[in-house]
C-alpha cells in the first residue's frame, strides 16, 4: 500500500515550523511502523481546513489530483495524518473523500498512534464525518471567539499585532532575543518617522504628487519600516490609514486608540481625499512622458460618411527599431489597441521632446502674467482652507447618509429594499467623487500659492519633477491638440534650452481650462 503524508498548520508566520515538521515526522513514524510504501508528501503551511478560511490549501488540493489519478485495481493509497483536524473541517470535504474512495485506488484514512479509516466501510464512514463534524465545531467556537477578542480589542483601542506600522514602535529584543518593550509595541512614537509622516500630509496638502514625495525620501535617504526603499502604494497606505490620527478601526467602525495621533485629523481627512482622487486619475506612462492624459489626436477621420476629429488621446512610446540609430521618445495615434481591436486613426506621430518644450512655453508663459498667476495665489492663500473646510464636512456629510442607508437595509426598515439601498448608496459615491475632484483641484493649485514670491514660474518648473510639472499643467490645460504635418515644415528652434527640432508649433493647439 502506498501512503501520502498531510501536515497542516493553521497560523505561522516564521516559515515551515518545527509543529509541521513535527506532522511529518510523525507520519513518516507511523509509515514505516505499518511497512507501507512512501508516496509523495503534503503540506499547508499558515493555511486554515475551515470553512472560514479564504485561501485554497494548494496542497490538499494536488492530493486529490494525485488520487484522482488513480483509479480501482491500483495498488491501495492511504493518507496518514496526525490528526483527522489536520486533513478537514468540512464535512463535505470528508464526504468528498469517501466518494473518491468508490471510483480510486484511495482505501483508508490513517491517524498517527490512533484510528485507521476504512473508507469502504459504513462504520468508518460514519466515525469519519462524525469526526470532522466535531473538528468543524470547534473551529465555528474558535473564530466566533477570535471574532468576539477582535471586537473587544478594537473598542478598547488596543493594537492588533502584525507588522509594525510606521511611526510607532516595533519588538526590540535584548542580546537573548527577549523583547523587552512589550508594552510599547505598536503604541509609543518614534519622533523621527512621526516627523516623516507630518512632512508628507504637509506636502500632499501642498499639492505634491505621491510618487514625488517617495522620490525625496529615497534621495535623502530616508528608508520606509523595514528599511527598504519607499514605493508610492506604501506611502499611501500609510497616510490613509485612521491609525495616524489616532483611530482604531474595526469592521468600518471607528474607536479612540491608545496610541497618540500624529497629525491633525482635518489634515488628514483633506490628504486623505486628495490621495484618493490622485489614485483615480493614475495614468500609464506618466513616470517618463509629459503629456500623457492630455495629448490628443487632431487628425480627421470619416466615419459613417461624415468627417469628424479623431480625437483619440496618443499613446506614448518609442520608435526603436533596427535601422535607427537612437531611440526616440514619440506620441502617436494607435489604429488598434492592445487587445487587436479598432481604437484611432493611425495618422499621427510626433517627437515628444519638440511637443513637450513647446506646450512647456506655453503653459509657463500664461502663469507668467502677473495679474493671472497674482490672481491664483492670492486666492489659494486667502479662501483655499475655507473651501477645503466646506468640502470637507460636505463629503463627511455624504458618508454618515450612506452608513445611515446601509443600516436601514441591514435592520430591515420599511421600503428599504436592495434594490433602493443599491441605487442611494451608488449616488452617493457619485457625490463624494465630485467633491474630492473639487477638493484635488483645490489642493493642486496650492502649488503656485507655494512659491516664494522672489522665485518665478519659471525657477519653479525647472526645480519641480515630472509629477509636479503634470501637475501645474493639470491646473490650466485642458488638453494638447495634435494636427498633422503640413508639407514644408520648417526648423524651430527652443529659445530657453537652444535646441533645433524639425517641428511646426502651428500644428500644436493647446485648449485651456479657463
Amino acid at each position: 500500500m502506498i501512503a501520502h503524508p498531510y501536515e497542516r498548520l493553521s497560523q505561522e508566520r516564521s516559515g515551515i515550523t518545527k509543529n509541521v515538521d513535527r506532522q511529518y515526522v510523525a507520519n513518516i513514524r507511523q509509515i514505516e511502523d505499518e511497512g507501507w510504501l512512501l508516496g509523495e508528501d503534503f503540506r499547508d503551511n499558515d493555511l486554515s481546513a475551515s470553512r472560514h478560511a479564504s485561501k485554497p490549501r494548494k496542497d490538499y488540493l494536488r492530493l486529490l489530483e494525485v488520487i484522482r489519478a488513480t483509479k480501482l485495481g491500483d495498488e491501495a493509497r492511504v493518507i496518514v495524518i496526525n490528526e483527522v483536524s489536520r486533513l478537514f473541517r468540512i464535512v463535505l470535504e470528508a464526504i468528498e473523500l469517501i466518494q473518491l474512495s468508490e471510483i480510486t485506488a484511495l482505501g483508508y484514512i490513517k491517524v498517527v498512534d490512533g484510528r485507521l479509516f476504512d473508507l469502504a466501510n459504513p462504520n468508518d464512514r460514519y466515525e469519519l464525518i462524525n469526526e470532522t463534524n466535531k473538528a468543524a465545531l470547534e473551529s465555528d467556537v474558535t473564530s466566533k471567539r477570535e471574532k468576539r477578542v477582535r471586537r473587544s480589542m478594537a473598542k478598547e483601542g488596543l493594537f492588533n499585532g502584525g507588522t509594525r506600522p510606521y511611526g510607532y514602535e516595533g519588538p526590540i529584543r535584548d542580546e537573548h532575543g527577549r523583547i523587552t518593550n512589550s508594552g510599547r509595541i505598536g503604541v509609543a512614537v518614534v519622533a523621527e518617522e512621526a516627523e516623516i509622516i507630518r512632512e508628507s500630509i504637509t506636502r500632499v496638502l501642498a499639492g505634491w504628487p505621491l510618487r514625488s514625495i517617495a522620490l525625496d525620501l529615497n534621495k535623502r535617504g530616508i528608508p520606509a519600516a523595514k528599511g527598504q526603499p519607499w514605493q508610492p502604494t506604501a506611502l499611501r497606505r500609510i497616510l490613509i490609514s485612521p491609525r495616524i490620527v489616532g483611530v482604531r478601526r474595526h469592521l468600518d467602525q471607528e474607536y479612540p486608540a491608545e496610541w497618540p495621533a500624529l497629525v491633525d485629523r482635518a489634515d488628514w481627512e483633506q490628504a486623505r481625499l486628495i490621495l484618493a482622487a490622485e489614485s483615480r486619475r493614475q495614468v500609464k506612462g506618466i513616470r517618463r512622458y509629459l503629456l500623457t492624459g492630455f495629448a490628443y489626436c487632431g487628425a480627421e477621420v470619416t466615419r459613417n460618411g461624415q468627417v469628424i476629429a479623431c480625437e483619440k488621446p496618443l499613446i506614448a512610446g518609442t520608435n526603436s527599431g533596427k535601422r535607427r540609430k537612437q531611440t526616440e521618445r514619440i506620441y502617436r495615434c494607435r489604429r488598434l489597441n492592445v487587445y487587436g481591436t479598432e481604437y484611432g486613426c493611425g495618422k499621427i506621430s510626433r517627437y515628444a521632446d519638440p511637443v513637450e518644450l513647446f506646450v512647456a512655453d506655453a503653459v509657463l508663459k500664461r502663469y507668467s502674467s502677473p495679474n493671472f498667476a497674482a490672481a491664483i495665489k492670492q486666492a489659494y492663500q486667502e479662501t483655499g482652507q475655507d473651501q477645503a473646510a466646506a468640502l470637507l464636512d460636505e463629503a463627511e456629510g455624504y458618508r454618515l447618509r450612506k452608513q445611515e442607508i446601509e443600516a436601514a437595509y441591514k435592520t430591515g426598515a420599511e421600503g428599504m429594499g436592495i434594490d433602493r439601498m443599491l441605487r442611494l448608496t451608488l449616488d452617493l459615491d457619485e457625490e463624494i467623487r465630485k467633491v474630492e475632484a473639487k477638493l484635488n483641484q483645490l489642493s493642486t493649485g496650492r502649488i503656485l500659492a507655494a512659491i516664494p514670491s522672489g522665485q518665478s514660474i519659471y525657477e519653479a518648473w525647472d526645480k519641480a519633477d515630472l509629477h509636479q510639472r503634470r501637475a501645474l499643467i493639470g491646473m490650466i490645460v485642458k488638453r494638447v491638440i495634435i494636427l498633422p504635418v503640413r508639407a514644408g515644415g520648417g526648423l524651430w528652434t527652443h529659445e530657453r534650452t537652444g535646441r533645433s527640432f524639425q517641428f511646426d508649433p502651428g500644428r500644436v493647439l493647446v485648449e485651456w481650462l479657463f
